[in-house]
């Protein structure tokens, strides 16, 4: 539903009746006018921008994207998704993404974070951070537990460390 709300503001932004489509909308033209890593910097930045953290605040429910938009606010699950949409929506395959669900280990506690694949790399985009990191340097402070993606959900079970986890960020 969302899309198609989506798909009308990006046709005829005049006749956008959604405040937070049209924010969002504004988000995938501002990414689209770069390429590569920075279209991927950009998207973060903006979605890290576009909503209020919590304050430590964990809420429940996974929201859409708009209805994060819409509220202003939101935990680590709200900005994750806003960033995989939006990065789908900028040309990023969706076997290129991941949302990642990890225990940070420095305040254990679970967190969700974006991957995304280019050249060949696994970057993890992260609500606390505008930083782009790679998926190995931040396997020392998270343990990754499942991955949500175009695929379904899948548990990081079986793993048989915490090294292997950490080699296997983000999954096959």
């Amino acid at each position: 539903m969302e899309q198609a709300i989506v798909a009308q503001c990006r046709g005829e932004a005049k006749l956008c009746s959604s405040r937070a489509a049209a924010r969002f909308v504004e988000i995938l033209n501002q990414g689209e006018q770069h390429n590569g890593i920075a279209r991927i910097g950009h998207i973060n930045r903006a979605v890290n921008l576009a909503i209020q953290g919590l304050n430590n605040q964990k809420t429940e429910n996974w929201t859409p994207p708009l209805a994060a938009l819409a509220q202003g606010s939101g935990d680590c699950k709200q900005y994750s998704v806003l960033k995989y949409v939006a990065l789908t929506n900028v040309g990023f395959a969706r076997e290129d993404l991941r949302i990642v669900i990890v225990m940070d280990k420095t305040v254990h506690r679970q967190h969700a974070v974006v991957a995304v694949r280019h050249a060949g790399r696994w970057l993890i985009l992260d609500n606390r951070s505008s930083i782009l990191v790679e998926s190995s340097d931040v396997a020392a402070h998270y343990i990754p537990l499942n991955v949500l993606d175009q695929q379904g959900v899948r548990e990081f079970a079986g793993a048989p460390t915490v090294a292997h986890r950490a080699a296997s960020f983000i999954g096959k």
